[in-house]
């Protein structure tokens, strides 16, 4: 139940690529913040200290009783909670979802969302894009418009910028939960060449 509970805050819908190399300190600490930023009803309080235990690097959550950690044999992302160990698997995925990996780091992950925002008072529109992550790198496709933004992720949010020899613009997507994601075009110009006006946000949901 705790794995699939786990499980669904990091949605990885496929990975591909070369072998992983071995997740740091760094990078393990960095998931670590992630999960606590991000689901605090699992790991509470924020900012435990990080500990080694034989083949173990984690963290004690004892306001929920909770361990997040990684084995570092088998690089294994490992959840203990409710007096029962969840072993989750490579732990590779998870460092990348969370936006932790290297800009290096190999891997191709690929998520669909669909959502409708107010473009006006009583108009509604739907949207759909494919978010692609390779390391830190980002791509954003509007497969409807032939839209296609670039950028970099910097923790749960990447500014993407976008030029398709008719428009510029600039959206920022920052992660708000597993399965949603808020769209803010920042700007973009000229105006008439824009799906969206400059200062909308989208809440995109799957």
């Amino acid at each position: 139940m705790f794995k699939k509970l786990f499980l669904v805050f990091f949605p990885i819908l496929s990975l591909s690529g070369s072998a992983q190399a071995a997740a740091t300190n760094e990078e393990m600490d960095c998931l670590f913040n992630w999960a606590e930023r991000s689901y605090a009803q699992l790991f509470s309080p924020a900012q435990a200290p990080s500990q080694a235990l034989g083949a173990y690097y984690y963290r004690y959550y004892s306001a929920t009783n909770a361990y997040l950690g990684v084995d570092k044999d088998q690089q294994h992302a490992v959840l203990l909670f409710g007096g029962a160990m969840q072993d989750l698997g490579d732990v590779a995925p998870f460092i990348a979802s969370a936006g932790c990996g290297a800009s290096s780091s190999t891997g191709t992950q690929g998520m669909s969302y669909a959502g409708t925002w107010t473009w006006s008072a009583g108009a509604y529109y739907t949207v759909q894009f494919v978010l692609t992550q390779n390391g830190n790198d980002l791509t954003a496709q509007i497969p409807a418009t032939g839209q296609h933004f670039t950028g970099k992720l910097d923790g749960t949010t990447a500014v993407f910028v976008e030029d398709d020899g008719k428009a510029t613009a600039q959206a920022t997507v920052t992660a708000v939960s597993a399965n949603a994601v808020d769209l803010k075009m920042d700007s973009c110009a000229p105006a008439l060449m824009c799906m969206l006006p400059a200062g909308s946000v989208v809440r995109l949901t799957r």
